[in-house]
């Protein structure tokens, strides 16, 4: 029933009165199935579009009193819009006047030619279509899709939702720059980037059949020393002995293979590589297969005697390298 109103004694009968009670005062629907304008009958009522395509529900100033409400819904398949006549129809920035099938909205007049529309319809449609789909946001609701497996949501300005999915650096913050294999008389690792925290080398297997004396440099730096100091028991010694006596030049290192068959491993770390303000600082380990199941251990601290950003690290054989690799890895 719509509203209603009543006269000084008038008498309700029993049906009136059990309709006013029931479904909140039993607001009468409206079912429309084209264009429509809403009328001073609509006050207190429900009002609901049904229509395969696109209609409007309109709103005209003078028809309502402030304090007014209609609800207003839409039950087809067609999108119903709220349309401002003369009237003025306000809303919720977000929200939307557009009302898809089965969304509603509370239509409420603040003034005979205002009214706010408390609508459940979003500004954007559903975005998110696939398994795994995200809400992003820029200036409207949007999908940011799926992304592939162990790829991890990483925030970047960059992109227009400022979120993206990727691969996470390998080895929990290592990046694995470049791998080598030794060959020749000098194997250089170039053009090192100075965006990670330290660099970290792998040396497996090396061995030249000339010498088993490695030299390593950095910056192609010959003439500037650094110096090291070596800890272990002579026998590692006889393997790992730096050249000259006392503090030594760090660019030579006794380390390589005594026979192509053995096994050898040296990791080298090289921290604050890129700072141009301080020497370098470094260390290393290792163990070469001296003899087959005999291991012989090593491990050096030292520093490079200049300021200068580590860009490239060269590796030099008292004859030529024939076999072994290096992996150069950034840490994050």
């Amino acid at each position: 029933m719509a509203l209603q109103t009543f006269t000084t004694g008038q008498v309700l009968t029993a049906a009136q009165v059990s309709a006013l009670q029931a479904n909140d005062y039993n607001q009468t629907v409206s079912t429309k199935t084209a264009n429509y304008v809403l009328t001073i009958a609509d006050l207190g009522s429900r009002v609901f579009m049904n229509a395969a395509g696109a209609t409007t529900i309109t709103v005209n100033t003078g028809i309502f009193a402030a304090g007014d409400t209609l609800w207003l819904g839409n039950i087809g398949a067609g999108a119903c819009v709220v349309t401002a006549g003369t009237a003025t129809v306000s809303k919720f920035s977000t929200a939307s006047l557009t009302l898809s099938q089965y969304q509603g909205a509370f239509l409420y007049f603040v003034s005979t030619g205002v009214a706010i529309l408390y609508s459940d319809a979003a500004g954007a449609s559903f975005p998110v279509t696939t398994k795994g789909d995200l809400f992003g946001y820029d200036t409207a609701a949007a999908r940011i899709p799926v992304g592939t497996n162990n790829q991890v949501l990483t925030a970047d300005s960059a992109q227009a939702l400022g979120v993206k999915w990727a691969t996470p650096s390998s080895g929990g913050g290592m990046t694995l720059i470049s791998t080598t294999s030794f060959t020749g008389t000098v194997l250089t690792l170039s053009s090192i980037a100075g965006t990670y925290k330290e660099l970290r080398l792998y040396i497996k297997g090396l061995y030249a059949a000339n010498t088993n004396t490695l030299n390593v440099t950095f910056n192609g730096d010959l003439t500037n020393p650094g110096y090291a100091s070596l800890t272990g028991s002579d026998a590692m010694n006889r393997a790992f002995s730096l050249s000259g006596s006392g503090n030594s030049s760090m660019n030579t290192w006794t380390y390589l293979n005594t026979s192509a068959n053995s096994d050898s491993f040296l990791v080298l770390t090289i921290p604050n590589y890129s700072n141009t303000t301080t020497m370098k600082f470094m260390n290393a380990t290792g163990a070469v297969e001296t003899s087959s199941g005999s291991y012989t251990l090593g491990t050096w601290t030292g520093f490079w005697n200049n300021t200068s950003a580590i860009t490239s690290i060269e590796f030099r054989g008292i004859g030529t390298f024939t076999a072994g690799s290096v992996e150069l890895y950034g840490v994050s």
